[in-house]
């Protein structure tokens, strides 16, 4: 068993980084553009329109920056909650929008927006975009917090490019004023870059300013362990680093999954020591009921074999049957218990094991064989559908009989875990999330165009209404009769003089005012017809995006098959050679119980020659 850490990889294919262009390319200002007067976010993405703009755009002052303040503690309230909710495209799409460049008042969540983008876009492999943002930040903003975490970004960056002297200089440099969950951040790549340096005391260091019980400590010592375990002779600094490591985690289902695989490696390197008291130590603490328990109690097994207690390893690797045979250590466990009858002395249940393997192996192949040609033929993404589905139907993990039948969740698991097929497949995924937003988003066009064509036939009819009202010859009559009379009434009274200037004040205010509506209501027509315009534009974006990513998709899919299908053949082989040598072994035991009984037989034979010869 190999024994190594894979870091997060966070790079993804530029065919992604074209298609999130594309969905993103309506809405993308640069974060330092020109101000913009007002946005507002309709169906996710940003549509300028007269009837949602800011009336307030044009106040200055305190005023002003409390209005921008509120919008920008609403933008990223609403960006951090689709973040947290794993849904990265989502927060890209709020936070990549005209806003983010309106205008650069040193609000403290205007920044908080920045570093969010950063972290969103790292998932989608936007280094360059989001060095960018960082850079950015260094020059303008004030809270010295938030200039940290845009250091420890770039920290972060130069860490996964292999530069780990500049990541380590970026990454002291971001201490200073960063929160607690930064500085472990800190901390734990700092002792990621030590190890990675081969200076295994400063990384010791550097994992003991980790806050205790955090998923930075478990794995940074974890990491630690590894490193002692691959490179130091003496492996009691592994255990020490691994228990350590145990210690650290915390109590949550992604804890307890760590604590396993930690209690794993420990008892497996253990055991390649030939230390079989403390690989069982180890061992005994990995969960019954989780991913690494069918290796833990192969591992078990194995360790009990060691002290030649065949019979309680035999126990042992009984529990292992109920899991597929695609999980480590499985395969495995059905012919180390053929062996461990054999080696007891007890031969005939020893055959009815290895007939049992070799009945097991068979149907594994015939099954492997199907979801080959399921992959082939229906792609990836229908396989992972089928295994989400069966994910939820918890009762086959959980039934205590022999399972035969690999469940489709088991092989995804194991294609999974490949390095190469498990970023495929993220890219995959993201490029199908790409897909369904773009439908969606062409849907909520439809829906929102709809509305708008109802709210234009409204304004239409209410216009129409009003027409006569709005009539300036009816206006004009009055003038005119205004006019005629106007001759006589200046001959009169100073009241009746008085009374006529105020006519024609009101005169002019009505005149004024018909004009202005009239121009007004031409500019809501056209306000109508601007947001159809753009309505149209967005839906050929989107179309653009979802035809790419169709494209994309399949190329993808193709990459897929071909990888998990060379898995799935590994896979067969390693079946196929286990059904072999069960088949040979079995052949052997056979041959052996066959020379047995013939010297039985002739041993028989003799003694009764014996008996007759003395008579």
């Amino acid at each position: 068993m190999t024994i190594r850490f894979t870091a997060v990889n966070y790079r993804i294919h530029p065919a992604v980084r074209r298609t999130l262009d594309t969905l993103l390319s309506p809405c993308r200002r640069r974060y330092f553009a020109a101000p913009m007067a007002s946005v507002v976010l309709i169906l996710g993405i940003a549509l300028a329109s007269p009837a949602f703009a800011d009336s307030g755009s044009d106040v200055i002052g305190d005023e002003a920056e409390a209005k921008a303040t509120a919008r920008d503690r609403l933008l990223y309230r609403e960006a951090l909650f689709r973040h947290y909710t794993n849904d990265d495209l989502g927060t890209l799409t709020l936070l990549e929008n005209r806003h983010m460049g309106s205008n650069h008042i040193a609000n403290r969540f205007h920044n908080l927006n920045h570093i969010l983008a950063i972290e969103a876009g790292s998932r989608y492999g936007m280094f360059q975009a989001n060095t960018e943002i960082a850079e950015h930040l260094a020059f303008t903003v004030r809270e010295k917090d938030v200039l940290q975490r845009a250091k420890l970004y770039e920290g972060r960056v130069a860490y996964e490019a292999g530069q780990y002297t500049d990541a380590l200089k970026k990454l002291s440099e971001s201490l200073d004023s960063l929160d607690r969950v930064g500085l472990d951040e800190a901390y734990y790549l700092m002792a990621r870059c030590y190890i990675h340096q081969k200076r295994p005391a400063d990384a010791g260091r550097a994992l003991g300013k980790v806050t205790e019980g955090t998923f930075w400590a478990a794995y940074g010592y974890y990491n630690l362990a590894v490193y002692y375990g691959e490179n130091d002779p003496d492996v009691n600094r592994a255990l020490i680093s691994f228990r350590v490591a145990a210690a650290m985690t915390p109590n949550t289902e992604e804890g307890l999954e760590l604590k396993d695989r930690i209690y794993l490696s420990a008892g497996h390197l253990a055991l390649l020591s030939d230390e079989y008291d403390k690989a069982l130590g180890f061992l005994q603490n990995v969960r019954a009921d989780g991913a690494s328990a069918a290796a833990g109690i192969y591992d078990y097994g194995l360790a009990f074999a060691g002290l030649k207690r065949y019979r309680v390893a035999i126990q042992a690797w009984h529990r292992a049957k109920k899991f597929a045979l695609v999980v480590p250590g499985v395969a495995e466990a059905f012919q180390a218990i053929a062996y461990g009858y054999e080696q007891e002395g007890l031969r005939a249940t020893s055959i009815d094991a290895y007939l049992e393997a070799v009945s097991v192996y068979d149907k594994e192949m015939r099954h492997t064989a199907e979801i080959r040609k399921s992959l082939l033929a229906d792609g990836m993404l229908a396989v992972l559908d089928k295994a989400r589905r069966q994910h939820n139907e918890a009762a086959w993990f959980l039934a205590t009989d022999l399972v035969t039948n690999t469940p489709t969740v088991a092989f995804v698991n194991f294609l999974m875990s490949d390095d190469e097929f498990y970023a495929l497949a993220k890219t995959l995924l993201q490029l199908d999330g790409m897909r369904k937003f773009s439908r969606s988003a062409l849907d909520r066009l439809d829906i929102y165009e709809q509305a708008l064509a109802q709210k234009a036939s409204d304004v239409k009819k209410a216009r129409s209404d009003r027409k006569a009202l709005l009539n300036t010859s009816n206006l004009n009559e009055v003038i005119a009769r205004r006019n005629e009379l106007a001759p006589d009434l200046k001959t009169g009274s100073i009241s009746l003089v008085a009374e006529l200037e105020y006519v024609d004040r009101i005169l002019v205010q009505a005149r004024q005012e018909f004009v202005s509506l009239r121009k007004q209501m031409a500019a809501a027509e056209s306000g109508f017809s601007d947001l159809n315009d753009r309505i149209a534009t967005l839906r050929d974006r989107y179309s653009a995006a979802l035809e790419r990513s169709d494209a994309v998709i399949a190329e993808y899919e193709g990459l897929l098959a071909k990888r998990g299908d060379e898995l799935l053949q590994r896979h067969y082989d390693n079946i196929e050679d286990f059904y072999l040598r069960s088949q040979l072994s079995l052949v052997n035991l056979y041959d052996d119980l066959a020379i047995d009984e013939l010297e039985k037989m002739q041993a028989d034979k003799m003694r009764s020659e014996r008996e007759a010869g003395a008579k």
